[in-house]
């Protein structure tokens, strides 16, 4: 039984490993260190190695109208993260919560105009 229960916790403190593993820390907040995802597509939210979001801007916010479809740039400003994709697209995303806002880009607007994250104890979607 204890061999189980380590196997479990063992798999569960490599879970966050394995998702920031390539990605590149953004920034750390009240013993939360946030990455952007090794795709350029995400952001990950981390406690003590658990993932507690994740945030893929791209999937959200649509493919923006100029430039790649990955993240730029990242500011930590208040509480949410600013988030420049594609050439000039925009979007913001909570830091407590991953819910992603998306804000337009030089004049088009948010095609899906969606907002989502997902949460602590959901599957990780592919």
């Amino acid at each position: 039984m204890t061999d189980i229960l380590l196997v479990l916790l063992l798999f569960k403190a490599s879970l966050g490993f394995e998702i920031q593993k390539g990605g590149k820390k953004i920034a750390t907040n009240a013993g939360v260190d946030y990455y952007l995802g090794e795709d350029k597509r995400t952001i990950i939210a981390l406690e003590t190695r658990e993932t507690i979001w994740v945030a893929n801007v791209i999937d959200v916010c649509g493919r923006p109208p100029i430039g790649k479809p990955e993240i730029r740039n990242v500011k930590l400003i208040d509480k949410m993260f600013e988030v420049t994709y594609g050439k000039h697209s925009l979007a913001r995303v909570d830091i407590k919560t991953g819910k992603i806002e998306c804000l337009g880009s030089d004049g088009y607007s948010c095609l899906k105009g969606a907002t989502h994250s997902w949460a602590k104890g959901a599957s990780i979607p592919e």
